[in-house]
């Protein structure tokens, strides 16, 4: 097997208490913030297949309101865990790094998906060809394979086409390169030995180098400072305390800096 160098590509609650609803009008309304209660209340669940699915269908509802997810988090007084806390702050900040791209850059241009990769061949049993495949090295929030993709997936094809050889690592990339931002692509995926089918839009390449600065793939200052703002309804105190109002929350402690994105 041969890796090569990875590339950043620009292939790039808790239930709360409401009350009877009167009106089909009222049942509707309410509808939202049940299923929200729901999705959050799974973050906690024992189950870690239950916790991913949860969260990545947070991670892929382009319509969620973080004001309204911050509110249903706080709203049960009951603690989260830990790791239920930072899947609440990866989504928040997926969320608002997606809308900081589609505010900041042009809806058009070249398209990509958001990842960090490495193009690998691997030989097959009884097979004279060895199989190549992009692997999934890091996935950046605010694009659209963040929730969509996860690290270790190896994509296969593009549209129903294989990646070629021999392994570069701009083979995927160049497959991407015809392909405009707001096209729909389809990408082979095997995840842990089953193969599936991910379907994503594109976005303007352009806001990659835009929104994350190589080569640590780091957040521009600008768009750090902006997240580091809106995260401060999601910042929770020590454990064993209490939530507290998301509309005043504590300042986020000294040593919350976002972790860098690695490569």
């Amino acid at each position: 097997m041969k890796a090569l160098r990875p590339l950043l590509l620009a292939a790039v609650l808790w239930p709360v208490p409401l009350a009877a609803a009167s009106t089909p009008d009222a049942a509707a309304a309410d509808a939202p913030a049940a299923n929200l209660a729901d999705r959050i209340a799974d973050l906690n669940h024992p189950d870690y297949a239950t916790r991913q699915d949860a969260t990545d269908a947070l991670l892929c509802d382009d319509r969620l309101d973080l004001d309204a997810l911050a509110a249903v988090a706080y709203a049960t007084g009951q603690p989260l865990t830990p790791e239920a806390r930072q899947r609440l702050l990866s989504i928040a900040r997926h969320h608002t790094l997606q809308n900081l791209r589609l505010r900041s850059f042009p809806a058009d241009g070249q398209g990509s998906i958001g990842i960090v990769q490495a193009v690998r061949a691997e030989p097959l049993p009884d097979q004279p060809k060895p199989e190549v495949y992009v692997l999934v090295t890091s996935v950046l929030p605010g694009f659209p394979a963040y929730g969509r993709l996860r690290p270790l997936d190896r994509i296969t094809a593009l549209n129903g086409q294989r990646i070629p050889e021999p392994a570069q690592p701009s083979s995927f990339q160049a497959m991407l390169a015809p392909l405009k931002a707001n096209e729909t692509v389809e990408l082979s995926v095997t995840r842990a030995g089953a193969t599936i089918t991910v379907s994503l839009t594109l976005a303007n390449r352009a806001a990659l180098s835009g929104l994350y600065a190589p080569p640590n793939h780091t957040l521009h200052p600008r768009f750090a400072a902006e997240w580091a703002e809106r995260r401060k309804p999601f910042e929770w105190p020590a454990d064993g305390d209490s939530p507290e109002d998301p509309a005043t929350p504590a300042d986020p402690p000294a040593a919350s800096a976002e972790p860098p994105i690695e490569p």
